[in-house]
């Protein structure tokens, strides 16, 4: 985290900025040593990743935006070291904030994608184990394989494409095609989201497939005539 910061804070005062994302996570140290619990002291890292996070998507794309949501966060998760459980909401929100890093800055394109798909990766972990929240274990799945999906495009196309394959699998798991009717309970409603993800997953399909293919032609002797 503080490599990237770093990175993010020489970057954007380069551009006249006046303030000095480091001094952030000094104050953020000083919240620490204050007399309250892990849990309060998250619970108000979160609220400022939120705070920031919300900026960020109101259309104030700062680089200091970025910044310190990512450090809310991922202060969050290391007070929340032994609160597994707790992981994969923070994670969303962060994992979104690593794919907005991605696309606002060209030049910490492949950093935020990698960051994003390891941050999806770790709020999945503790799900493996306790009973998911489908809703929640549907969003962190179908990002991952948007991740993926981006990755795929720069580098190492045939094992990001797969990632992103697996990711979209196990989102339909927990997303059915139809829906209960409220009225008669039989599944009639269509389930919009279902086929949405049908629709990425079959993108990836055949990305993975052109991948392939090239892959054969390349290995494909050419015979003299």
């Amino acid at each position: 985290m503080g490599g990237l910061i770093q990175q993010l804070a020489r970057s954007h005062s380069a551009q006249g900025a006046t303030y000095v994302p480091w001094e952030i996570l000094q104050a953020l140290r000083q919240i620490q040593r204050t007399p309250e619990t892990q849990l309060q002291f998250a619970a108000r890292l979160i609220e400022l990743g939120d705070f920031y996070r919300n900026h960020n998507h109101q259309g104030q794309r700062q680089v200091r935006c970025l910044v310190i949501a990512i450090a809310a966060y991922e202060q969050a998760l290391v007070s929340l070291r032994g609160y597994p459980q707790r992981w994969p909401s923070i994670c969303y929100d962060l994992g979104q904030i690593y794919l907005s890093l991605s696309r606002q800055h060209p030049s910490y394109r492949l950093d935020g994608l990698r960051r994003a798909i390891a941050t999806y990766q770790r709020g999945l972990e503790p799900m493996v184990v306790d009973a998911p929240d489908p809703s929640l274990y549907l969003e962190l799945q179908n990002q991952l394989g948007e991740a993926y999906s981006s990755l795929a495009k720069s580098q190492e196309p045939l094992v990001n494409w797969k990632g992103a394959i697996a990711a979209y699998q196990a989102a339909l798991v927990v997303c059915p095609g139809e829906k209960p009717d409220p009225v008669s309970d039989l599944p009639i409603q269509r389930n919009e989201r279902h086929g949405a993800i049908q629709n990425n997953l079959g993108t990836a399909l055949w990305n993975l497939a052109q991948q392939i293919l090239l892959g054969q032609q390349a290995e494909t002797p050419k015979i003299a005539s």
